[in-house]
């Protein structure tokens, strides 16, 4: 598949997802939003990336995703297995929600930008399966 530069755009497009794949969670603000207008209730949904800074583990998001949410309304839908199914045949690539073990959570004062910094404590467990 590399004999070409197509081919070889597309591997390193693969690679370079596969390995950005490990760092990205979804993030479930599971403390609804009413809008009382249209009667609907529900989740705030979002992204997030995992990172470390300064030997802080942190997750990266946007503000108004943590919208009124406390730590624990967060839950946290982490990537399982050892790598992305690029042929997916109905299989799920990620695993039950989770809660974290959140010790703070930063809103930038004027950006859409929210960091929630773990505790190092259960972190291990989360992706056993780590690329190579």
């Amino acid at each position: 598949m590399t004999d070409h530069d197509i081919g070889l755009m597309i591997h390193e497009n693969r690679a370079f997802i596969e390995r950005t794949a490990w760092h990205v969670v979804c993030i479930v603000n599971v403390r609804a939003t009413v809008d009382h207008t249209h009667r609907v209730i529900s989740d705030e949904i979002g992204t997030g990336t995992a990172c470390v800074f300064k030997s802080h583990k942190i997750i990266l998001t946007a503000k108004h995703v943590l919208r009124g949410a406390n730590a624990d309304d967060l839950r946290f839908l982490l990537r399982i297995g050892d790598a992305i199914d690029w042929d997916f045949h109905g299989r799920r690539e990620i695993g039950s929600s989770v809660q974290l073990n959140i010790t703070n959570i930063v809103l930038s004062s004027d950006k859409d930008l929210a960091a929630i910094e773990l505790n190092d404590e259960g972190l291990e467990r989360l992706n056993g399966k780590r690329p190579k």
